[in-house]
């Protein structure tokens, strides 16, 4: 049976991180719900790196840490991604500005994973539930249930948790086998 796991930036304090959603997009998109955007986005947004975070954390990790949901990529994970995910991904250029105010050179995107997956368990998985919605704003332990993840999938989002983007193992290691700087959660 396979394994999953939930795919997010490294933390250590070399790595830029991101605090604040990018000021410039507007009000309609969320690249975090797992809806398309692509014909609401504006075609580059800014994305600031945190000085509160990690103040001194200029390099680049192939999944960039952030506090705000989104999945934001290298162009070196985005060529992996297009060569081995199976499920669908739209691909939104940010321009990353570094603690000084200035771009950054390296290509940097939006990941935003189409489609959410029913297959979470509720009952077992721990988290806080929005009083909006019924999914979780924070999750503390996420429990799948295998038999509702359709097999042509090894990455997706849960319906209870849509901020976390979950791969599949044959997915994991091929990330791992390309040395990629991210880091993995476990999901149960």
């Amino acid at each position: 049976m396979p394994a999953y796991s939930v795919l997010v930036g490294p933390n250590e304090p070399e790595y830029c991180a991101i605090t604040k959603p990018p000021e410039d997009m507007p009000d309609e998109i969320e690249p975090r719900s797992g809806d398309r955007i692509g014909k609401l986005y504006p075609g580059t947004v800014d994305v600031h790196m945190s000085k509160l975070v990690n103040p001194r954390g200029l390099k680049i990790a192939d999944v960039i840490l952030n506090a705000i949901g989104y999945f934001l990529v290298s162009e070196r994970m985005k060529g992996l991604l297009l060569e081995h995910a199976q499920g669908e991904i739209e691909y939104l250029p940010i321009r990353l500005i570094n603690h000084k105010g200035r771009v950054e050179k390296a290509a940097c995107f939006f990941a935003n994973v189409i489609g959410k997956q029913d297959c979470a368990d509720r009952a077992r998985s721990e988290g806080v539930t929005s009083k909006l919605d019924d999914e979780f704003i924070s999750c503390d332990k996420l429990v799948l249930d295998p038999a509702k993840i359709p097999r042509d999938r090894n990455i997706f989002r849960t319906t209870l948790y849509p901020t976390h983007i979950v791969v599949r193992d044959d997915l994991r290691a091929k990330i791992e086998g390309a040395k990629m700087t991210v880091r993995f959660l476990e999901v149960f």
